[in-house]
């Protein structure tokens, strides 16, 4: 999972050779990278609490 957020363009074939020119261009991936994790935490997180309230 780290992996991923360090190195994007090695794990996805979509970015390519284009991934150097966006990183620069693309302004808002900055504000969009701690979504990267922070989404998918929050999601296990609410699974984990709705498994909890349903077996109590």
């Amino acid at each position: 999972m780290f992996l991923m957020n360090d190195h994007p363009a090695a794990l996805d074939p979509k970015a390519g050779a284009g991934s150097h020119s966006s990183d620069g261009a693309d302004a808002g991936g900055e504000d969009a990278s701690p979504l990267n994790w922070l989404v998918p935490w929050l999601l296990a997180l609410a699974g984990i609490l709705i498994t909890l309230a349903l077996s109590g």
